[in-house]
């Protein structure tokens, strides 16, 4: 794990451990973790009708702690570190104050971004356009009524 500090105007800002893959594990500078920012993909078929080259959303799914809240926005286009990327989002939301979370901005993050790719994830499966070779992991299936026991 590669692990780093990112400063803003030369003031430390947050610390950051990447995986070297896809996640950035994000904390305080206690050392205290705070959320976990991942980049997804979501193959959607509907992008085939607009000629985009490789049909897919990319995303980055930030996963906050403490509050077991979950927020998704577009990965950005312009070529740029993850954590660059990342650390200017957060900073930008004013979401990171007093080594922490600020709920009423995280709470307006959730609001302004949602879920968007989890919740088109969950209508093309629904709509049976996603299997398991499409997304490259289980297939989301609706919730089941309980069943009851035969005797």
């Amino acid at each position: 794990m590669k692990r780093d500090v990112v400063t803003v105007d030369g003031q430390p800002y947050l610390k950051f451990e990447s995986d070297g893959y896809t996640s950035l594990y994000i904390s305080s500078l206690q050392n205290e973790r705070l959320l976990v920012v991942k980049e997804m993909e979501l193959s959607d078929p509907a992008l085939r009708q607009t000629g985009s080259i490789n049909n897919a959303h990319l995303y980055l799914q930030y996963v906050f702690l403490k509050s077991r809240t979950i927020v998704e926005t577009p990965r950005p286009s312009v070529f740029s570190s993850l954590p660059v990327m990342v650390a200017r989002t957060l900073y930008a939301a004013r979401l990171l104050q007093n080594g922490g979370v600020s709920q009423p901005a995280l709470d307006e993050f959730a609001l302004v971004n949602g879920t968007v790719y989890t919740e088109r994830r969950q209508a093309l499966n629904q709509a049976g356009w996603l299997t398991p070779a499409v997304i490259g992991a289980p297939a989301i299936s609706p919730p089941q009524s309980p069943r009851t026991p035969r005797p």
